[in-house]
């Protein structure tokens, strides 16, 4: 089978890892190194949790980039700037704004690209308005064939923006990603705007300067070809109580899977008490992932969330650093039966105690969990003696209970947990920076083997 062929073969099936293993096996004699690759990399993609294995393929992934990547991406190597491999083909580019689109045709024509990012870079000065650069661009029939769309690397601006994003060829974008210094009101107002793409996934990865805020996320909330969204981040972006009730209105809540409002940096999302009860009273019964971290909750927006019905599809909850406190985890006992399907838990780096991590040791949700995280919670030896000591424990595979000094009393709770009957199916559990001896790590070592991570 000729190259041409393996190539349509790739993006008639492009998420499935067979026909790129079947690629591997026919050029193992030609290109040995570009097989390994496939391999590695598909098998990175398949991984799940954190495997020693992870690391040895990533070590080799780099080593095979490092060596070949220039070759396998061919005569216009120069003029890509991080050309992105996953399951051992090309499939993101950055261009710069001002690149022909016909670059992005040509390599097309031997790679199966998905995604396009533009950075103009510190080596070719911008010559005309970035406006200007996307007008042309917005002209071009070959954006069709994009799956995902990145600016993250790249300040365009919301006029650029808004002349890229009324490219009819974009109508049917899969995915946008806008960067720091784009995520504002402005720009929000230029995704919004009609016709604009029906995207499925829209990523505000915010940082420092980011402003979008609750008048951004009011106007993306007004926009009905947002309808199909599937998935929401809205990372550090500046986002108060307006925000949670723009959401909890918006054309996505029926198709939502996922909503990120957290991340923690410096222009962290702050909802608040009043914007998780606003969250809270909207109905998301496709939501599978719900993050709220750094939002300043505090036991009431804990409690709205806990007991609110419109999760009934949630699987991953993570309220990481929210100054939550007991009070919200004695709502999962009240509230066992609206979140039916939950499996993983991140109350990380708020101030549960050891009375809390008991209580939790008895309740019907315990039982359900597969991931729970309790990293920076001031436990106390009595609370991990009863978490090891329970039944309901014994369906966990993830434990994290590291910047806890494990109550302080290490011991204890490292007796506790390499002596539970209940914990034989841990695939990680994380005590990192907990007080622990060598004779402790030990004995942790021989319980659970390179399972347990310091």
């Amino acid at each position: 089978m000729s190259d041409a062929d393996w190539l349509a073969r790739v993006r008639a099936h492009p998420d499935d890892d067979e026909v790129r293993l079947a690629y591997a096996d026919a050029c193992d004699a030609d290109d040995p190194a570009r097989a390994e690759l496939v391999r590695v990399q598909c098998r990175l993609a398949r991984l799940r949790g954190h495997p020693p294995e992870r690391k040895v393929l990533r070590d080799r992934e780099a080593a095979l980039l490092a060596a070949h990547r220039e070759r396998w991406v061919g005569p216009l190597h120069a003029r890509v700037r991080w050309p992105w491999f996953r399951r051992g083909f090309l499939e993101q580019v950055t261009l710069h704004p001002e690149e022909s689109p016909s670059v992005l045709e040509d390599l097309l024509a031997a790679h199966p690209v998905r995604a396009l990012a533009f950075a103009d870079g510190d080596d070719v000065e911008l010559t005309r308005p970035l406006a200007t650069s996307m007008a042309r661009w917005a002209e071009a029939p070959v954006l069709a064939r994009l799956e995902a769309l990145d600016g993250t690397e790249q300040m365009l601006g919301h006029d650029a923006w808004r002349v890229l994003l009324r490219s009819p060829h974009l109508r049917e974008l899969p995915e946008l990603v806008i960067g720091d210094h784009d995520a504002t009101p402005d720009t929000a107002a230029a995704i919004a705007a009609e016709p604009g793409p029906r995207l499925r996934r829209l990523t505000v990865s915010g940082y420092l300067a980011a402003s979008l805020g609750d008048d951004g996320v009011a106007h993306l909330a007004a926009a009905p070809h947002l309808g199909s969204l599937e998935h929401l981040a809205l990372w550090n972006c500046r986002c108060a109580a307006g925000a949670g009730a723009a959401l909890a209105g918006g054309p996505w809540t029926s198709t939502l899977v996922t909503l990120h409002l957290g991340l923690g940096q410096y222009a962290l999302n702050q909802l608040g008490p009043d914007g998780a009860r606003a969250l809270a009273a909207g109905v998301f019964p496709r939501l599978e992932t719900l993050d709220l971290d750094f939002n300043a909750l505090g036991d009431d927006g804990g409690e709205a969330i806990v007991e609110s019905r419109g999760f009934p599809a949630l699987t991953y909850l993570t309220l990481h650093a929210n100054e939550l406190t007991n009070v919200t985890l004695r709502a999962f006992m009240r509230a066992h039966d609206r979140m039916p399907r939950l499996s993983a838990l991140d109350l990380s780096l708020n101030r549960i105690d050891g009375g809390g991590l008991s209580s939790l040791a008895s309740y019907r949700l315990l039982a359900q969990l597969r991931g729970l995280w309790l990293r920076g919670n001031p436990i106390w030896p009595g609370g991990v003696a009863a978490l090891a000591a329970s039944p309901r424990a014994a369906g966990l595979r993830d434990l994290d209970l590291s910047d806890t000094a494990l109550g302080k009393d290490p011991a204890a709770a490292a007796a506790a947990l390499a002596g539970s009957p209940h914990l034989q199916d841990l695939e990680r559990l994380r005590v990192a920076r907990s007080g622990l001896t060598d004779a402790e790590r030990a004995r942790l070592r021989d319980r659970f083997g390179d399972r347990v991570r310091w």
